[in-house]
């Protein structure tokens, strides 16, 4: 008897040790999401709205291994629910178990999370097909403009009336050096500008060369993101978004700005980093309410002494650029906490700013004499000076 007990293997311990999550933010808290898989709610826009609550099925089955998705559901109807999670993989999504499981997974109250799939856009189609009375009432919406079907779901935003929320960003697909791919969106149409509630839109990592005029008609727009496209210009009249309290155009292809900008007077944050920008209107000086200005990373020779009537600004970002002079002005202004001058070509700069301890001037070759016209610009000259610094990535003083 003892030989045999000797023998018998041990008890295999439960793969679970502690109750799983019934929402997205307590399965964020003990599990980490696979390579590649998107999380609902999650992304630059987070900050300014709260991450969007899905039930945990739905991100389980996304992003758990198959045991742990049979865990995360309740007990009571398990195998219905289980179903219905197959429902959503399901390739073709034909059958009885389509329509229940998109009803029942995605839309979720008034939000409609469809980035996380890669036919995101056939299931809203399904949905708008069999459920538009239901779809009609959403106002956050997910999709990804890497999906082959947005050009035909572009047509049935002009019926959400009630939406409030949209982000249509690419960015969801990998070529096959695994760079992550910009989405096919190069323009709405027109009657998009018919969303009247619309607040927050996020076109990110497209291909959008001009913003489309429609835009210009959304008169509860406040928050626009248009990063990572391929914009050279914004419109003349970009100043009629007075609602707009932030901004971001990083990564595209500026030049200029219209005068128009200094109509936004409740801008609070403007990025417009890693652009062409050589100049700057005085009209920028308008944003009085603006807290942070991002000019990084652009080919700025000067900036306008209109800055310093940014009496609301706290932080002032203009590394990497080309500047050769600072307006000792910007040392006046009351509430700023961190001014941002790295990897320029600065040989001197005004007393006031230089013993401001938030100033970070790492980078400019202070002191240095004019070099002559073999040596090439001041780029060059303060890598020579400088090795370690890095223009791309700029240290912190």
């Amino acid at each position: 008897m003892s030989h045999c007990l000797w023998h018998r293997p041990p008890p295999v311990p439960p793969r679970i040790a502690a109750p799983l999550p019934r929402t997205f933010q307590e399965v964020a808290g003990r599990a980490q999401p696979s390579p590649g898989c998107r999380v609902p709610g999650a992304g630059a826009e987070g900050a300014i709205f709260p991450p969007l609550l899905v039930p945990a099925a739905l991100w389980c089955c996304q992003c758990l291994p198959a045991w742990q998705v049979r865990a995360c559901l309740d007990p009571v109807d398990e195998r219905q629910k289980m179903a219905e999670l197959l429902g959503l993989r399901d390739e073709c999504g034909e059958g009885t178990l389509g329509a229940p499981a998109l009803a029942g997974s995605c839309l979720a109250d008034n939000r409609l999370n469809l980035d996380v799939y890669p036919d995101g856009c056939r299931r809203f189609l399904q949905l708008f097909k069999e459920q538009q009375g239901e779809l009609v009432q959403i106002e956050f919406l997910r999709l990804s403009s890497n999906d082959c079907l947005l050009d035909t779901t572009l047509g049935c935003f002009p019926h959400l009336k009630h939406l409030k929320s949209l982000v249509l960003k690419g960015g969801h697909a990998r070529d096959e050096f695994g760079s992550y791919q910009h989405g096919s969106l190069t323009s709405l149409p027109p009657d998009f500008g018919n969303l009247r509630c619309l607040t927050h839109l996020d076109l990110s990592f497209n291909r959008l060369s001009t913003l489309p005029s429609c835009i210009l008609h959304l008169p509860s727009l406040r928050v626009l993101l248009v990063s990572h496209n391929s914009l050279v210009t914004l419109p003349e009249d970009f100043g009629c978004l007075t609602k707009l309290t932030y901004f971001s155009a990083m990564k595209n292809q500026l030049k200029d700005l219209p005068q128009s900008i200094g109509e936004l007077s409740m801008l609070q944050d403007l990025d417009l980093s890693e652009n062409g920008l050589e100049l700057l209107p005085e009209e920028v000086g308008n944003l009085h309410n603006c807290t942070e200005l991002d000019l990084s990373g652009n080919r700025l020779s000067s900036i306008p002494d209109s800055l310093a009537n940014l009496k609301s600004l706290r932080r002032l970002h203009l590394h990497s650029n080309l500047l050769v002079t600072v307006p000792a002005s910007l040392a006046s202004l009351p509430n700023l906490s961190r001014l941002d001058l790295q990897n320029n070509c600065l040989r001197a700069i005004p007393a006031e700013i230089q013993t401001l301890p938030f100033v970070h001037v790492r980078g400019n070759p202070l002191g240095e004499t004019e070099p002559s016209p073999q040596a090439g610009n001041c780029k060059a000259s303060v890598l020579c000076v400088l090795p370690s610094c890095s223009l791309t990535q700029p240290s912190m003083v």
